[in-house]
């Protein structure tokens, strides 16, 4: 499908989050380099796209693609992502922006993000997406409550992966206290 796109690149974007999340670094590592490669990533792409690839980069700790898109998303990151001319919206890109942040170690300016985020998620009704950045806040400041708190917001809405990954982290921070 990909091969066949006008723009294969914005479809290895998503391969690109899909071996990160899921474990594979190298073939991950292998396509980011393809499309930050030369002019394949426009700085005219679809937010969605530039998003999701943000998230990637975050899972795999790569500042330099880190760089590269923290300067297209943030000057936005008032702003919603939307696929399909708004048919499907993936939540306030402050978060995605925070994520790239925490990867350039702006740990600071990560939380506001993430707080941000969490509130503007809230506010349009994208509470899975707000579950999903509490659990992200409760990582990077390594709060236990907070963990917990996002594990409970996500299991109501069944993202369970989201669930238990705050757990863990929750779990985690319990025994680093030790």
């Amino acid at each position: 499908m990909a091969a066949a796109s006008a723009e294969p690149w914005a479809w290895l974007t998503v391969a690109i989050y899909i071996d990160a999340a899921g474990g594979r670094e190298a073939s991950a590592r292998a396509a980011l380099a393809e499309v930050l490669s030369g002019t394949n990533l426009p700085a005219t792409v679809n937010w969605h796209v530039a998003a999701e690839l943000s998230e990637a980069v975050a899972i795999l700790g790569d500042r330099a693609a880190a760089a590269r898109l923290y300067t297209m998303l943030a000057p936005n990151a008032r702003l919603f992502p939307v696929v399909a001319r708004g048919g499907i919206c993936i939540g306030s890109a402050q978060y995605f922006v925070a994520r790239l942040a925490s990867t350039l170690g702006r740990t600071d300016e990560a939380e506001l993000r993430l707080r941000r985020a969490i509130t503007e998620n809230l506010r349009i009704g994208a509470a899975p997406r707000a579950a999903i950045a509490l659990s992200r806040l409760g990582e990077l400041t390594g709060d236990r409550a907070t963990l917990l708190e996002a594990a409970a917001r996500a299991d109501a809405f069944e993202m369970h992966g989201v669930a238990q990954r705050a757990r863990a982290a929750a779990h985690a921070t319990l025994a680093y206290a030790s």
